[in-house]
């Protein structure tokens, strides 16, 4: 589980969501937010929901 940003102007910055297993990489998302704090704030959920998040999206996804 992988989660990290980078500032990409003045007010974006990317926030990079990623699951892996085995090395390859199962599940991946990005978001553009306008502050630092909502990009951590992605990183701090990601972390510490990521085995929900990723059960869901798959969920819907796939019904």
């Amino acid at each position: 589980m992988i989660s990290d940003y980078h500032q990409l102007t003045n007010r974006t910055y990317v926030v990079h969501c990623e699951l892996k297993e085995d090395y390859l990489t199962k599940f991946s998302m990005e978001f553009t937010v306008p502050t630092e704090k909502d990009a951590q704030h992605l990183c701090e959920n990601w972390e510490r929901d990521y085995e929900e998040i990723y059960a869901f999206t798959m969920s819907t996804l796939t019904n």
